[in-house]
């Protein structure tokens, strides 16, 4: 089964011939000069959001998905695969309790290597929700976008998920249609 991940959704928003070759597990070639510099201010903007949130909460590696049970207040490089979907997270950040919710919730962080939010990554960041709200009792009402310089932006998630589901269904009817024409 082919797991329907973070970049094959955020490709079908600019590109659904880049999100079909991603899904077939075609790569690309070499990346232009600007990807690379944007994937490199992306993993230094990760790292000081790392060492910031480490020093300020009770911030633990992932594990699995027992530690959403356990409380933690971030959980770092999270990674929750459900119903074919997978969604790697840079953190999870606890959300406060409703009324009546048993557990604890929480809500996606991402971090660019950007500094302004592109379209792509609010979808991205839906899709995150969307992952989650399959393992936890209600979906992400929001979700934090980390932008170069560690401005953080939070995002309204609850009006983009119908736009996520409608991505997912199409990626799950071409990955049905590649197995069918492979078997």
């Amino acid at each position: 089964m082919t797991l329907i991940t973070l970049d094959m959704v955020e490709a079908s928003s600019l590109c659904l011939r880049k999100a079909f070759l991603l899904l077939r597990g075609e790569q690309a070639g070499i990346p232009h000069e600007y990807v690379r510099m944007i994937e490199e201010q992306e993993a230094a903007n990760r790292q000081a959001y790392r060492v910031g949130v480490a020093g300020a909460t009770d911030a633990t590696g992932a594990r699995g998905l027992a530690d959403l049970e356990a409380g933690h207040d971030v959980i770092l490089d999270a990674a929750v695969v459900a119903d074919g979907l997978e969604a790697r997270c840079d953190a999870l950040k606890r959300c406060k309790r409703t009324a009546g919710q048993q557990g604890y919730s929480y809500e996606p962080v991402e971090v660019l290597g950007t500094r302004r939010v592109t379209k792509s990554q609010v979808l991205g960041l839906a899709y995150l929700g969307h992952v989650l709200s399959q393992v936890q009792p209600q979906p992400p009402i929001a979700g934090t976008l980390i932008q170069v310089g560690g401005q953080a932006c939070r995002v309204k998630l609850a009006g983009r998920y119908k736009e996520v589901r409608s991505i997912v269904a199409t990626l799950r009817a071409w990955a049905g249609a590649m197995i069918e024409s492979c078997g």
